[in-house]
């Protein structure tokens, strides 16, 4: 049997010349989303801030692999935050 691979992201560019902290690391394992977190700030409104600016990196992201128009795509992930957040699929 093969050992297991994990493929990990490289850090952002700005971390390699200013340095920085890793808050936040998700992996999906076996079709799971597994996350390891670092309580990193005092103020729990500031997660918030942080999943909406994902959220718009997400759409970056997105818009450039589809060419799907940033309002849709930010209107899906909305969508479905909306009902993972009224009926959990699964508990963390």
């Amino acid at each position: 049997m093969a050992d297991p691979v994990i493929e990990e992201l490289p850090p952002p560019f700005d971390a390699n010349m200013f340095g920085g902290k890793e808050i936040v690391r998700a992996f999906v394992i076996n079709g799971d989303l597994h996350v390891t977190l670092d309580n990193a700030f005092e103020d729990t409104s500031v997660w918030g801030l942080m999943l909406v600016d994902i959220a718009r990196h997400i759409v970056t992201m997105r818009e450039r692999e589809t060419k799907q128009p940033r309002e849709k795509i930010l209107d899906e992930i909305r969508q479905s935050l909306d009902a993972e957040w009224s009926s959990a699929a699964d508990a963390p």
